[in-house]
């Protein structure tokens, strides 16, 4: 008798095939940007963590130290719109007092020129430059110093400017200069040294410091230079003490906000509203995108915290406002 049952071949018919495309196309459109978009992200928090854990070992190596410790954010080029990619640890080098106990130097009225006796041998490796401190006879203020090539032209101030210490609350109104005649001993204490080897963030990431503040100053258009390093100081007591960049030296007047976002980024100004290109995610700033964060650092207790960007806001302010109520309630 005639097997009644035939045998089909297993397979997948045109349409079937054509409805399976239709699927994976549409997963494609609506999948895959959303895992890129987290990759991303993911790498920007491990480029934070990786950030704020280094500062916070900087912050512990400040402390009961006596001129502090801290960081330098190392520039890929002096441009105002360089990214940062290597961060270095960094101190301040114990005061110099000359070559010998009985190093002196003497001051010249009116311009107040410097005299050294015993101090900056010929050919030797250490020298005063612009932005460096001194005092003399071991007390009283710090005046800065304005260098001129070599350490006898060094002055400790213009015809305009008192150059005196802003960092300790010093005014040419409430600080004396001193006596113009005999000899002083003196100390003077230069400006952060690198201190170690750099940590390198990598992975696509960087610090954008072009949209980065130290307080109300924006730290690479509101420069009066442009240096390859920027100087981040904590005090003994682990506060930031003091932004250093090239001569220019300040106490900052708020918290330090760094923006972690991707080199290709980096340096570029805001496009209002994003997108302008919704297949290109590289036009605008780092700080209108949801896979940057902000990495800000208490200026009183020095304590580092990060937050995401805030992706609806039109200025850079208002990106902020994450990070800034994280500093006030305890965030991450």
């Amino acid at each position: 008798m005639a097997d009644r049952f035939t045998t089909r071949r297993a397979g997948m018919t045109l349409v079937e095939l054509l409805v399976v495309v239709a699927i994976v196309g549409l997963l494609a459109v609506t999948v895959l940007p959303t895992l890129a978009t987290t990759t991303e992200g993911r790498r920007t928090r491990e480029t934070t963590r990786t950030i704020t854990s280094f500062v916070a070992q900087r912050q512990a190596k400040a402390l009961g130290h006596p001129t502090g410790a801290g960081f330098g954010l190392v520039k890929t080029g002096t441009g105002m719109r360089a990214a940062v990619i290597d961060l270095v640890p960094a101190v301040i080098p114990d005061a110099y007092r000359g070559d010998t106990p009985t190093a002196s130097v003497t001051l010249t009225a009116p311009s107040m020129t410097l005299a050294f006796t015993d101090a900056f041998p010929t050919g030797g490796l250490v020298s005063c430059t612009t932005g460096d401190l001194i005092r003399f006879d071991g007390r009283g203020a710090w005046y800065n110093l304005i260098a001129s090539g070599t350490p006898t032209a060094c002055t400790l101030r213009s015809s305009t400017d008192a150059h005196v210490d802003a960092l300790a609350g010093q005014t040419a109104m409430n600080t004396p200069w001193p006596a113009a005649s005999g000899a002083h001993s003196f100390e003077i204490l230069r400006g952060p040294q690198p201190a170690g080897g750099a940590v390198s963030v990598g992975d696509g990431r960087c610090l954008d410091v072009y949209w980065s503040f130290a307080g109300t100053m924006r730290l690479n258009r509101d420069l009066p230079s442009l240096p390859a390093v920027m100087y981040f100081m904590f005090d003994a007591a682990g506060r930031i003490r003091q932004f250093s960049a090239g001569a220019d030296r300040c106490s900052p007047d708020g918290s330090i906000l760094l923006l972690v976002g991707r080199v290709d980024r980096a340096g570029q100004d805001e496009v209002v509203p994003l997108p302008a290109d919704s297949s290109d995610d590289t036009i605008g700033a780092n700080w209108q995108y949801a896979d940057s964060e902000w990495i800000a650092i208490d200026l009183l207790s020095g304590v580092t915290k990060s937050a995401p960007c805030v992706v609806s806001a039109t200025t850079v302010e208002a990106s902020q406002a994450d990070i800034k109520s994280a500093m006030t309630t305890g965030g991450r």
